[in-house]
């Protein structure tokens, strides 16, 4: 099984799953390991160094298949997951709004 279709499902395996392999770890620096980052990190090892090659070969099978997306789905999960975490922008703005807030309602 070989073409087109395949080719582009590879490059977007690869792609969400290798830009992960490079936010989560700066995700973890920022805000602390959590188990989404982590679990993202080991999807994302065991899928380049099983599935990606023989994916890369032509050899796809049902288990490569299903471990790939397993693998996808744990980079997944890390995206939304590095995508809620609030920014520190976000804190400070709201703590601006809060002594706003607290400032106009002094008497």
């Amino acid at each position: 099984m070989s073409g087109p279709l395949v080719s582009l499902l590879i490059f977007f395996f690869v792609l969400v799953i290798g830009l992960m392999m490079l936010v989560a770890p700066m995700t973890m620096i920022f805000h602390g390991a959590s188990w989404q980052m982590i679990v993202a990190l080991i999807g994302g090892s065991i899928f380049f160094a099983i599935p990606f090659q023989a994916l890369k070969d032509g050899k796809i099978d049902g288990p490569l298949i299903g471990i790939s997306l397993v693998c996808l789905v744990l980079a997944l999960q890390g995206w939304a997951f590095a995508l809620d975490v609030p920014s520190e922008s976000d804190a400070l703005r709201a703590a601006g709004r809060a002594m706003g807030e607290m400032v106009v309602k002094s008497p």
